[in-house]
């Protein structure tokens, strides 16, 4: 028994001063951005002595962070320790842990809490129309967009429709989806009021909208022909009186005289 409390007080003996109070702090513990801005999250070792020699590691989702200078940065400092990506994507969320590794005394490895990045990008839309052989093609695309959860719906449904999706994975982690609406010609050309399509996405704070119309009918006269034809005569002799009015006066003058 004394063997065995002397072992322990010589084990408790040989820890660096210390050693219960070290803390890994990091900062912020969330953060929320669009694609393209900058994250920016620092570490802090407390309670470490001044003799102990270590560095700082930092890990996405447990995999080393590399320090590209360019785009990702992790400047040389022996505290606090940081952490810079410029222009984040998508593929850039997850969670971020800082750690320190102590080489002497004794090798130790302390850790923080982490800081979760989750990176949103709001989608462009883009419409446009395909005249095939027997049908319209109307295509509804939204780009560039996370997260992956994204609603595009139509105006036009029935019979004689037929609506196909797919969703690609882009190189930065946004995505695209495309939404073509197959429309038969006798049901395109009775859509005088035009075909909506609607996207719908957790960073838009209303729905995008776009409408495409088909082309009047030529038999359909334009709005306020059958008013312009109507008034034709009164056209005429108007102008008939701007041509005549210089006539009428001369002839007027020399009566008077």
């Amino acid at each position: 028994m004394v063997i065995f409390t002397g072992f322990i007080l010589a084990f408790l003996s040989s820890l660096p001063a210390g050693v219960a109070a070290v803390k890994v702090s990091q900062s912020p513990p969330f953060l929320y951005l669009q694609k393209d801005e900058k994250a920016s999250m620092t570490c802090t070792m407390e309670g470490g002595d001044t003799s102990w020699i270590w560095i700082y590691r930092w890990t996405l989702n447990g995999s080393s962070v590399i320090n590209t200078r360019t785009r990702v940065m992790i400047p040389f400092a022996f505290e606090p320790s940081s952490l810079h990506i410029w222009a984040v994507t998508p593929s850039d969320s997850g969670l971020y842990v800082c750690s320190v590794r102590v080489f002497y005394p004794q090798s130790r490895l302390y850790s923080g809490n982490g800081t979760w990045l989750q990176v949103t990008a709001a989608p462009t839309m883009a419409l446009r129309m395909e005249i095939l052989e027997k049908h319209h093609l109307l295509i509804c695309e939204a780009e560039s967009f996370y997260p992956q959860g994204l609603n595009i719906s139509w105006s036009l449904s029935g019979t004689g429709i037929q609506i196909r999706e797919k969703l690609t994975e882009n190189e930065d982690g946004t995505y695209t989806k495309r939404s073509s609406l197959e429309v038969a010609e006798e049901v395109w050309s009775r859509a005088h009021r035009g075909v909506t399509c609607r996207i719908q996405h957790v960073t838009l704070p209303e729905p995008f909208t776009s409408v495409l119309r088909p082309p009047p009918n030529r038999n359909t006269p334009a709005p306020g022909a059958s008013l312009y034809r109507q008034l034709f005569p009164v056209r005429v002799l108007l102008a008939l009186t701007l041509m005549l009015s210089p006539c009428i006066c001369s002839l007027y003058i020399r009566c008077a005289m």
